[in-house]
Protein backbone atom coordinates (compact mmCIF):
# COMPACT_ATOMS: atom_id res chain seq x y z
CA UNK A 1 0.00 0.00 0.00
CA UNK A 2 1.45 3.38 -1.00
CA UNK A 3 0.60 6.30 1.24
CA UNK A 4 0.79 9.74 -0.39
CA UNK A 5 2.21 11.49 2.66
CA UNK A 6 5.01 9.15 3.57
CA UNK A 7 6.06 7.95 0.12
CA UNK A 8 6.80 4.49 1.54
CA UNK A 9 5.41 1.21 0.36
CA UNK A 10 4.03 -1.28 2.86
CA UNK A 11 3.59 -4.86 1.71
CA UNK A 12 1.01 -6.88 3.61
CA UNK A 13 1.60 -10.63 3.42
CA UNK A 14 -0.58 -13.44 4.73
CA UNK A 15 0.70 -15.19 7.86
CA UNK A 16 1.02 -18.56 6.08
CA UNK A 17 3.35 -17.04 3.47
CA UNK A 18 5.57 -15.56 6.17
CA UNK A 19 5.76 -18.89 8.02
CA UNK A 20 6.57 -20.77 4.82
CA UNK A 21 9.26 -18.21 3.91
CA UNK A 22 10.72 -18.47 7.42
CA UNK A 23 10.83 -22.28 7.22
CA UNK A 24 12.55 -22.04 3.83
CA UNK A 25 15.21 -19.76 5.31
CA UNK A 26 15.78 -22.08 8.26
CA UNK A 27 16.05 -25.23 6.14
CA UNK A 28 18.39 -23.50 3.68
CA UNK A 29 20.69 -22.48 6.52
CA UNK A 30 20.54 -25.99 8.00
CA UNK A 31 21.34 -27.58 4.59
CA UNK A 32 24.35 -25.28 4.24
CA UNK A 33 25.67 -26.27 7.67
CA UNK A 34 25.06 -29.97 7.03
CA UNK A 35 26.93 -29.75 3.71
CA UNK A 36 29.82 -27.97 5.43
CA UNK A 37 30.07 -30.74 8.00
CA UNK A 38 30.18 -33.43 5.34
CA UNK A 39 32.83 -31.51 3.38
CA UNK A 40 35.00 -30.64 6.38
CA UNK A 41 34.97 -33.91 8.29
CA UNK A 42 36.99 -36.35 6.25
CA UNK A 43 37.02 -38.78 9.13
CA UNK A 44 35.15 -42.01 8.69
CA UNK A 45 34.02 -41.76 12.31
CA UNK A 46 30.23 -41.74 11.99
CA UNK A 47 29.59 -40.86 15.63
CA UNK A 48 31.74 -37.74 15.27
CA UNK A 49 29.87 -36.63 12.14
CA UNK A 50 26.45 -37.28 13.72
CA UNK A 51 27.54 -35.40 16.86
CA UNK A 52 28.59 -32.44 14.70
CA UNK A 53 25.15 -32.52 13.06
CA UNK A 54 23.54 -32.44 16.49
CA UNK A 55 25.69 -29.52 17.61
CA UNK A 56 25.68 -27.33 14.49
CA UNK A 57 22.57 -28.18 12.45
CA UNK A 58 19.87 -29.36 14.80
CA UNK A 59 19.80 -26.13 16.84
CA UNK A 60 19.03 -24.22 13.65
CA UNK A 61 16.03 -26.46 12.99
CA UNK A 62 14.82 -26.42 16.59
CA UNK A 63 15.45 -22.84 17.69
CA UNK A 64 12.15 -21.27 18.75
CA UNK A 65 10.28 -24.01 16.89
CA UNK A 66 7.37 -23.66 19.30
CA UNK A 67 6.35 -20.42 17.63
CA UNK A 68 6.96 -21.32 13.99
CA UNK A 69 6.34 -25.07 14.17
CA UNK A 70 5.33 -26.38 10.75
CA UNK A 71 1.91 -27.97 10.60
CA UNK A 72 1.46 -28.48 6.86
CA UNK A 73 2.86 -31.68 5.36
CA UNK A 74 5.04 -29.78 2.87
CA UNK A 75 6.68 -27.73 5.64
CA UNK A 76 7.24 -30.80 7.81
CA UNK A 77 8.90 -32.57 4.89
CA UNK A 78 11.12 -29.52 4.25
CA UNK A 79 12.53 -29.67 7.78
CA UNK A 80 12.82 -33.46 7.78
CA UNK A 81 14.64 -33.39 4.43
CA UNK A 82 17.67 -31.75 6.05
CA UNK A 83 18.32 -34.77 8.26
CA UNK A 84 17.27 -37.21 5.53
CA UNK A 85 19.85 -35.79 3.08
CA UNK A 86 22.54 -35.62 5.73
CA UNK A 87 22.17 -39.23 6.85
CA UNK A 88 22.02 -40.45 3.25
CA UNK A 89 25.34 -38.78 2.44
CA UNK A 90 27.24 -40.43 5.30
CA UNK A 91 29.68 -42.98 3.94
CA UNK A 92 28.24 -46.49 4.22
CA UNK A 93 24.62 -45.35 4.60
CA UNK A 94 23.89 -44.46 0.97
CA UNK A 95 21.77 -47.53 0.14
CA UNK A 96 19.71 -47.70 3.34
CA UNK A 97 16.24 -46.31 3.91
CA UNK A 98 15.71 -43.27 6.11
CA UNK A 99 14.23 -45.33 8.93
CA UNK A 100 17.28 -47.62 8.79
CA UNK A 101 19.55 -44.55 8.98
CA UNK A 102 17.73 -43.34 12.08
CA UNK A 103 17.82 -46.76 13.72
CA UNK A 104 21.54 -47.35 13.10
CA UNK A 105 22.52 -43.80 14.09
CA UNK A 106 20.07 -43.77 17.04
CA UNK A 107 18.56 -40.48 15.89
CA UNK A 108 14.93 -39.42 16.32
CA UNK A 109 13.11 -37.72 13.47
CA UNK A 110 13.11 -33.93 13.42
CA UNK A 111 9.32 -34.01 13.82
CA UNK A 112 9.59 -36.16 16.96
CA UNK A 113 12.16 -33.79 18.47
CA UNK A 114 9.83 -30.85 17.78
CA UNK A 115 7.01 -32.74 19.49
CA UNK A 116 9.23 -33.28 22.55
CA UNK A 117 10.02 -29.57 22.68
CA UNK A 118 6.31 -28.73 22.43
CA UNK A 119 5.52 -31.12 25.29
CA UNK A 120 8.29 -29.68 27.45
CA UNK A 121 6.95 -26.18 26.82
CA UNK A 122 3.43 -27.33 27.69
CA UNK A 123 4.74 -28.86 30.93
CA UNK A 124 6.44 -25.58 31.82
CA UNK A 125 3.21 -23.66 31.22
CA UNK A 126 1.13 -26.06 33.32
CA UNK A 127 3.50 -25.99 36.30
CA UNK A 128 4.15 -22.25 36.19
CA UNK A 129 7.79 -22.42 35.11
CA UNK A 130 7.06 -19.92 32.33
CA UNK A 131 5.19 -16.69 32.92
CA UNK A 132 2.25 -17.28 30.66
CA UNK A 133 -1.48 -17.19 31.14
CA UNK A 134 -2.35 -20.83 31.68
CA UNK A 135 -5.98 -20.37 30.60
CA UNK A 136 -4.92 -19.14 27.14
CA UNK A 137 -3.63 -22.62 26.28
CA UNK A 138 -5.28 -25.22 28.54
CA UNK A 139 -8.53 -25.61 30.41
CA UNK A 140 -9.89 -27.93 33.08
CA UNK A 141 -13.31 -29.43 32.35
CA UNK A 142 -15.93 -28.97 35.04
CA UNK A 143 -15.68 -32.21 36.98
CA UNK A 144 -14.53 -33.44 40.40
CA UNK A 145 -10.85 -32.72 41.16
CA UNK A 146 -9.96 -36.41 41.20
CA UNK A 147 -11.14 -36.75 37.58
CA UNK A 148 -9.66 -33.55 36.21
CA UNK A 149 -7.65 -33.93 33.04
CA UNK A 150 -6.10 -31.25 30.91
CA UNK A 151 -7.58 -30.47 27.54
CA UNK A 152 -5.76 -28.36 24.97
CA UNK A 153 -7.90 -25.55 23.57
CA UNK A 154 -8.41 -25.46 19.82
Amino acid sequence: MLTPTSGTCVLLLPQTYLRHFHIQQITTKAHQRANSILRCFMSGNVTLIVRAFGVYVRPVLEYNSITWSPHRKQEIMMTEKVQRRFTKRIRGYENLTYTDHLTKLTLPTVELRRLHLDLIYCYKIVFGLIKSNFSDFLSFPHCPPCLQTLQIKK
